[in-house]
């Protein structure tokens, strides 16, 4: 290959010049171009992740805010299981309380009587057919298959439960 003489050099130096400068404005086009891209792209990533951001903030509080639902669902269960526990102690140390003083008539003078009073109720309920038998602490009745106990614990109980509407009453609000 031959290498040019000056002349051409020269008379080429303004079509490359020319060259050059539109390679350079092509460039220089190119460039601002892909600036202009980028800057959008970035302006839609920055706004997606605005988006993306606030809607993980809503879903968050929303996340949130059924979480302390349910924690204070829990807790309303649990304080309810409590009052109902501490009722039912209640119940059973009114129950006991009623049954001990029951029990104490049996060794009464009016024992005699209160058995006798149970076993004609046992009769009344079953049957004259029924056989009655005393016990400790009442007295037990049978016909047939039916069966009744009628006992002082029997007794107190029953009377506890005719008064649990009013017994009802102390807890309520």
């Amino acid at each position: 290959m031959t290498r040019p003489t000056d002349t051409t050099e020269v008379a080429l130096a303004p079509v490359r010049s020319e060259l050059l400068a539109r390679a350079l404005a092509d460039a220089e086009r190119e460039l601002s171009a892909a600036e202009a891209q980028a800057k959008t792209t970035v302006a839609r990533a920055e706004e997606d992740a605005r988006r993306v951001l606030d809607e993980a903030r809503r879903q968050g509080a929303a996340d949130g805010a059924t979480a302390a639902a349910l924690a204070a669902a829990q807790a309303r269960r649990q304080a309810r299981s409590t009052v109902l526990a501490a009722q039912r102690d209640a119940y059973e140390a009114l129950i006991e309380q009623a049954s001990e003083r029951v029990r104490s008539l049996a060794g009464t003078a009016d024992w005699p009587r209160l058995r006798a009073r149970m076993a004609t109720l046992a009769r009344t309920e079953l049957g004259d057919e029924a056989v009655v038998a005393e016990s400790p602490t009442g007295v037990v009745a049978q016909a047939g298959s039916r069966r009744v106990e009628l006992t002082l614990d029997g007794l107190a109980v029953r009377l506890v439960e005719q008064l649990a509407a009013e017994v009802g009453e102390l807890w309520a609000p």
